[in-house]
């Protein structure tokens, strides 16, 4: 943050950015603000707010991007003032019926309830409690606690009731005591929810994509704490502990379902830092295996929510196979035998396979394309000259590049180009190169860098000439590149350094390193716009995996394979979970399977999507930058994602995910990766639908994953197909 503070409180916008207000900094009270925005991992201020504020609430409102300020203090004495804000200006918006800090607020069922705090100089817990009418701006009394605290925190769970935890009484000890209320009962009153595992004080609270509320850090009477515990509704269990022990710190749920914890206090200092917290054991598991070995294959979700996977190693295959529900059923084969070849989804929903080797070591010319509908393959025009282990990338008017690759031991500089059903040699790189990745760029132009051959070079195809662009900082091979929601380019493999490719400044710059140099690895893109790289080889094949996040630029392990492997095809299902296919584990070509699960169980607040556009039988087609309508279920979340007090974060604004469907990994490259974040209109109130404008940079006649995100929850996908 620009300014180290405790005692501040912040929100998650519609947006997706973070607002923070006020605090305290050592000997000063603070009325400024910033806003952090995730996609760019920077602060910047905003308007401040017009009174000095620390230990005060701020609470996102219903079905809006305002946010309402309540309570605090600035002169050891509560302030009753309410303020708004909106569109970085401040507004007045009546005082509360008792001015207090240290107090918590909590949004449910169109109201804000403030509880419990401080009144005045006497620091003696006030038991009254109150509410915030969102419609008409007032205040108003409401049941009292049934015991007085400060240094509250609260949530609220998914069937709507309220609960605070802990705190401290008036007599200064730390409390292990919650109360709950909901607020379908008139009139509304408090009562014992149970006792938590630790007494807390100054601790925090984030509403889970499971439902359960999150309680975090604080302080016991004696020391800082860093553990955690969750509460179900009835029953309070331990959980991971945090990185560092802190209290008055900010606790929020993101977009992906990690919580972000910012600054505090631990020991008297106040901390600028910030933290990930993920309470999910990310778990393999083995899922059935297909009927043949394979190595280097080619794997891609088809939009009948099926996988296919085509070719491979040991003896080059021309059977493929589909996977549907954990089972693989043969499917039609090709005509020619092939491993280390791409496929590709084309813009009438046919899969391309093109390239690679045969069993003499070949580089094949036939093309062919699977009919989804028929399970059958049949040839298209041959390439100008057979290649293998090279990218393969659909361009938005439906044709298809091949870039570079392999030829008699050389790196090809040469391009080809389909159309109309015929293949054409088109401009050539400045540089031959393989094992090198492409993405297809939001301006139209395609980036390739590095690979075998191509050093530290990096080209860009646009109308069929290639130019130079800004040079890496280590050539590498095999590898591959990633289109992140952020509209950079993530270059990862072949070395632990990594890289990122800005395309409006065409310049490139380290990001964070694997924990391991990865050849042959495979990779995808996940639902939360973070990066899983899956296994590979550094002087063994490698078993663990790791996940890039753009927020922070950083790799973090995950939970390892069963079955150490390279050369597998990683694939992103529309559930959100990924399977590892087939691969080579030293000299064993291997045909089991394993599923990945990154998001945990979910609970019953998973949003669902029944139609897009009025149609339920899917893909359904969407137009370019047109208004596009989804209905569905849970949409509207019960509440805000955290306490309402030190941070908190609004589950009634969902984001709408688009992820391009094609080829996730082929023999450790692939094709382009976009994605796209959407945050819905801050005037959206419906549960069980919602709009949103369809980018005008999707890839036309491209198909995508389309998933509603409501409060770290995702939604299953649907297959959609953009349409100019």
């Amino acid at each position: 943050m620009g300014t180290a503070r405790w005692y501040f409180a912040g929100v998650v916008r519609p947006n997706s950015n973070v607002l923070v207000t006020g605090g305290y900094t050592p000997n000063t009270y603070l009325r400024s603000c910033e806003l952090y925005d995730p996609s760019t991992t920077t602060w910047s201020y905003t308007g401040s707010m017009l009174a000095l504020r620390a230990i005060h609430t701020a609470t996102l409102l219903p079905s809006s991007d305002t946010v309402l300020v309540a309570g605090g203090t600035s002169t050891n004495a509560g302030i009753g003032a309410a303020e708004k804000w909106a569109s970085s200006t401040w507004t007045l918006t009546g005082s509360m019926v008792t001015a207090r800090y240290g107090h918590v607020a909590l949004s449910s069922s169109n109201a804000v309830f403030v509880a419990g705090g401080d009144s005045r100089t006497s620091s003696k817990a006030i038991s009254n409690a109150e509410e915030y009418d969102t419609s008409a701006g007032t205040w108003s009394s409401t049941g009292s606690l049934v015991t007085g605290r400060r240094l509250t925190v609260g949530g609220v769970l998914t069937d709507a009731r309220v609960v605070i935890f802990g705190g401290k009484d008036s007599g200064g000890s730390v409390l292990k005591t919650s109360e709950i209320l909901d607020p379908g009962d008139i009139p509304h009153l408090w009562s014992s929810a149970g006792s938590m595992n630790e007494a807390r004080s100054s601790h925090n609270t984030t509403i889970l994509p499971t439902g359960n509320i999150l309680i975090s850090g604080g302080y016991d009477g004696t020391s800082f704490l860093s553990t955690t515990e969750q509460f179900d509704g009835s029953v309070f269990s331990s959980g991971t502990s945090m990185g560092n022990s802190k209290a008055n710190h900010g606790s929020i749920i993101m977009y992906d379902g990690y919580v972000l914890t910012v600054g505090g206090e631990s020991e008297g200092v106040a901390l600028d830092t910030t933290e990930f917290y993920r309470n999910v054991d990310a778990t393999w598991t083995l899922t059935g295996s297909m009927n043949d070995t394979r190595r280097a294959s080619a794997s891609i979700l088809i939009n009948t929510d099926k996988v296919l996977t085509t070719g491979g190693l040991p003896t080059p295959r021309s059977t493929c196979e589909l996977f549907s529900s954990s089972t693989w059923t043969r499917t039609g084969s090709m005509s020619a035998a092939r491993y280390a070849h791409s496929v590709v989804q084309m813009t009438d929903g046919k899969i391309m396979a093109v390239g690679g080797w045969d069993s003499g070591g070949v580089e094949v010319p036939i093309v062919e394309l699977y009919d989804v509908s028929a399970g059958t393959w049949s040839t298209t025009g041959s390439l100008v000259g057979g290649v293998a282990i090279m990218p393969v990338v659909v361009l938005s008017n439906g044709n298809v590049l091949v870039v570079g690759g392999y030829l008699a031991a050389s790196a090809l500089p040469h391009s080809q180009l389909y159309s109309s059903s015929t293949w054409a040699l088109t401009g050539s790189m400045n540089t031959g190169r393989y094992y090198h990745g492409a993405v297809y760029l939001s301006n139209g132009k395609v980036l390739t860098a590095a690979g075998t051959g191509g050093g530290t070079t990096a080209e860009l195809y646009n109308s069929a000439t290639w130019t130079y662009t800004g040079s890496c900082s280590t050539s590498r091979a095999p590898y591959q590149m990633f289109y992140l929601p952020n509209g950079k380019v993530l270059m990862a493999g072949g070395s632990a350094v990594c890289e990122l490719y800005n395309v409006t400044a065409g310049t490139w710059a380290n990001t964070g390193s694997l924990s391991q140099t990865r050849n042959f690895s495979a990779g995808v893109l996940l639902a939360n716009g973070k990066v899983l790289m899956i296994g590979g080889t550094n002087g063994g094949v490698i078993s663990t995996a790791e996940i890039y996040d753009p927020a922070t630029g950083t790799w973090t392990l995950t939970g390892s394979i069963a079955t150490a492997r390279s050369d597998q095809n990683p694939v992103l299902l529309t559930n959100s979970k990924i399977l590892a296919i087939g691969g080579y584990n030293d000299s064993t070509q291997l045909s089991s399977v394993e599923m990945y699960n990154p998001v945990g169980t979910l609970g019953s607040g998973q949003p669902t999507i029944t139609s897009v556009e009025g149609g339920g039988s899917f893909p359904v087609d969407i137009t370019k930058s047109a208004t596009i309508d989804i209905i569905g279920t849970n949409f509207k979340g019960a509440t805000e994602g955290s306490n309402g007090r030190f941070c908190s974060s609004s589950a009634a604004v969902p984001i709408v995910f688009l992820k391009r469907v094609t080829d996730e990994a082929c023999e450790g490259f692939g094709g382009t990766n976009d994605a796209f974040f959407m945050p819905i209109s801050s005037s959206w109130t419906a549960s069980t639908s919602l709009t949103f404008t369809a980018p005008s940079t999707l890839q036309s006649n491209g198909y995508y994953q389309l998933r509603v995100i409501v409060n770290g929850i995702a939604s299953s996908a649907k297959i959609v197909r953009a349409i100019d």
